[in-house]
């Protein structure tokens, strides 16, 4: 099983988190719930698209691709903000006397 990213291996600021966000653990998990929770989302939002009209138009098709990046993005920022919560990068004390 793959190691959970270490927050003290990426540089503070909004560099260090995109690359975090990068990491292979960050992506797997996000692109899981990806598969799981857009595909629901794209038979909720767009039953209609796939099912009744039997082929979806080229707007369709974009609108359940961009429905399915939602769960990616949630679930990647959500790992970002989790992973450097949980690890700080430095001590409430070391930045009080910066």
């Amino acid at each position: 099983m793959p190691q959970a990213p270490n927050p003290q291996d990426y540089p503070p600021g909004i560099g260090g988190a995109i690359k975090l966000a990068f990491s292979w653990p960050v992506v797997r998990r996000a692109l899981g719930f990806c598969v799981v929770v857009g595909s629901v989302l794209i038979l909720i939002n767009h039953f209609e698209c796939c099912i009744v009209q039997h082929s979806p138009r080229s707007t369709c098709l974009m609108k359940m691709i961009l429905t399915a990046c939602v769960p990616y993005v949630v679930s990647t920022v959500s790992s970002v903000l989790a992973i450097r919560h949980a690890c700080p990068l430095s001590s409430p004390s070391e930045d009080r006397q910066a």
